[in-house]
């Protein structure tokens, strides 16, 4: 993140469109909306940016992950070799809401 943030692997401009609001994913409230940008999930609260969220997951594989930066410098990346069992959320994502829930209070 840090790398990012100081422009050594892309300038500003290119950073705003990668994490920036591409497509309209879905209004969670009046005051806060979940966009794409260039491969990353962003959340805006009163048009702020709040966070950016990157997720792979292939079970097939037999692996799952999710990496969130947060606008304040925290950050968590969950990593799991557990499947989702009969079609339930996998391990990491099921991980990284609970932390998402602690880091939001």
């Amino acid at each position: 993140m840090l790398t990012l943030e100081k422009n050594k692997i892309l300038n500003l401009t290119s950073r705003e469109q990668l994490w920036g609001k591409q497509t309209l994913a879905s209004r969670i409230s009046p005051i806060e909306e979940h966009f794409y940008g260039y491969g990353w999930g962003v959340r805006f609260k009163n048009s702020k940016r709040i966070y950016m969220r990157h997720t792979g997951d292939e079970d097939w594989l037999g692996h799952n992950g999710v990496m969130c930066l947060y606008e304040n410098g925290n950050a968590y990346v969950v990593l799991s070799n557990a499947g989702a069992p009969n079609d339930e959320m996998n391990w990491s994502s099921t991980v990284s809401r609970a932390l998402q829930k602690q880091l939001q209070q």
